[in-house]
């Protein structure tokens, strides 16, 4: 783990145009779809591009009633109204049984139990029965912990199985930001939030009452909604390559991106 507990390892944003979508992050990051999830919802589809070795992923609702549909419809305001929006962190953690453990001991549900093999097959996960080598997630439902999480563990962890495998043969995307440094997420109660998160992931609550600390200089800051129409992830920060945008903040798919200073953080190892 060196020092770290957990590490936002792919940011999920929804929106009803996919490759409008891509084609910003793309232009942005220097990057491009490299990977499409075979085991999607078929009333999804999706795109995976990638920064260093953390992804942004697209989902795009293809049928009227889905759960993404219905998020974009209450709280989307990228591209144009309600066109796209945050939706979903997935944090790749050391231990997943035992996160799991402690939140289930604080009364937070369990939605999904996602699991790969190693070729990339949808196995699904049984809590105590690790799949190794694969994925082994759990999704946690939104009203609990602010917005829809996956806590996954990765054996071996350097692998990210729902981008497939041929992204690690590829050079890394790191003209622009070489991973995710951050996120910020809106909750009713912020202080109460960072203390859900912080007991569950085994991470240290910062001073400030509001945020936590997962290691290696990665924070989850919890903030009130400015309006009714916030929800969840607003705001994610990437770790900026040398010559990049450092300290400036962009509007990109309906949430906000900040670029922020390297010095201090290792991103590549959990």
């Amino acid at each position: 783990m060196e020092g770290r507990v957990a590490r936002i390892r792919q940011v999920v944003l929804a929106a009803r145009d996919l490759d409008t979508a891509v084609t910003r992050i793309g232009t942005i990051f220097k990057t491009a779809s490299v990977h499409t999830d075979p085991a999607l919802l078929p009333e999804l589809k999706n795109a995976m591009l990638p920064i260093g070795d953390c992804f942004w992923e697209v989902v795009s609702p293809v049928v009227e009633g889905t759960t993404a549909g219905r998020y974009l419809d209450r709280y989307g305001k990228g591209f144009a109204a309600k066109g796209a929006s945050g939706y979903m962190l997935e944090i790749q953690v050391v231990d997943v049984d035992a996160v799991e453990t402690r939140w289930e001991s604080a009364g937070k549900k369990v939605i999904l139990r996602p699991g790969r093999n190693d070729l990339e097959e949808a196995v699904g996960y049984q809590r105590g029965h690790l799949n190794s080598p694969g994925l082994s997630g759990v999704h946690w439902h939104p009203k609990d912990v602010g917005l829809i999480v996956e806590t996954a563990q990765h054996v071996p962890p350097q692998r990210w199985m729902y981008a497939g495998v041929e992204w690690e043969q590829d050079p890394r995307r790191v003209d622009v930001a070489t991973g995710f440094c951050g996120a910020e997420i809106v909750a009713d109660h912020p202080e109460t939030m960072a203390e859900t998160w912080a007991s569950g992931l085994g991470a240290a609550l910062g001073t400030d009452g509001t945020s936590v600390l997962l290691g290696a200089g990665e924070v989850i800051r919890f903030r009130p909604r400015a309006n009714k129409h916030e929800d969840g992830l607003v705001a994610v920060d990437v770790r900026t390559a040398p010559g990049g945008p450092v300290g400036t903040s962009i509007d990109m798919c309906g949430i906000k991106v900040n670029f922020r200073p390297t010095r201090g953080l290792d991103g590549a190892k959990l």
